[in-house]
């Protein structure tokens, strides 16, 4: 991954946890109030999250609200240095436990992004009667959305964020597979695949995806791929689309 898409990630990080992007290059955890900061993530928040948590690797950014921010700030009395500490299933259950008592749930997500392109490792499936085709906003509404099967691939939404680009397998005129993406901001747009049951495990998600982020990168904006911890298949898909894992975030549900 070069440097400068690196430096675009965590300037979008920092526009969502208002911070320098230095705080994420540093060894020393920090917690910060909660707000809504202009450029951050289209993910249709109105209200600033009770508590969330990010790490490159090296320091962890906490985000948390009201008195949930006095918490925040113990945990990293606790663990002054080294982000990944947080991140620890130890310090992961006493965080679970605080925002149980809260009301709330707590999500992972490990973000990825290109680290090369994997265009040369690209399948062929014309001679199976595959054709791939590439779709825009407006196809993607009246061709794509009405369609079940396609939800991790499409985000439906109509407003400020919504599906840009799809890129779609298609066999006897039937949409078998779907790679699409949404602009999460103007800096990054989040990537997504979908394949039909019937038709997984022939490397039809990992050939859309890299012909997506392709198209995405042409753009100059960054794509970006989201997986739950522990979902091995998603990560090989990732991986063989040449991403790598560049940032952890946890989050309240």
């Amino acid at each position: 991954m070069n440097q400068d898409m690196m430096f675009t990630v965590k300037t979008q990080l920092s526009y969502d946890y208002g911070c320098e992007i230095s705080d994420f290059d540093n060894d020393k955890n920090i917690a910060l109030f909660s707000s809504l900061h202009p450029g951050r993530l289209r993910l249709g928040k109105e209200h600033p999250d009770a508590f969330k948590a990010v790490t490159f690797g090296h320091g962890t950014v906490i985000n948390a609200a009201g008195k949930l921010k006095i918490f925040a700030d113990n945990i990293v009395g606790e663990y002054p240095e080294d982000g990944y500490r947080i991140f620890s299933v130890p310090c992961i259950n006493k965080i679970e436990n605080t925002l149980s008592r809260e009301g709330f749930a707590l999500a992972q997500s490990l973000h990825l992004c290109p680290k090369k392109s994997a265009r040369h490792l690209l399948l062929d499936f014309s001679s199976a009667g595959i054709e791939v085709r590439i779709y825009e906003q407006n196809e993607i509404r009246a061709l794509l959305y009405p369609l079940q099967g396609f939800e991790n691939a499409l985000s439906h939404k109509f407003g400020e964020r919504t599906d840009m680009i799809a890129v779609c397998a298609v066999y006897e005129n039937r949409i078998i597979a779907v790679a699409g993406a949404s602009n999460d901001s103007d800096l990054m747009w989040q990537v997504g695949i979908d394949v039909l049951p019937s038709y997984r495990r022939k490397g039809l998600g990992s050939t859309l995806v890299t012909i997506l982020t392709d198209e995405i990168r042409t753009m100059n904006i960054v794509p970006y791929y989201s997986l739950i911890p522990g979902n091995v298949a998603s990560l090989k898909t990732a991986l063989a689309c040449g991403y790598t894992p560049v940032y952890h975030e946890m989050y309240v549900m």
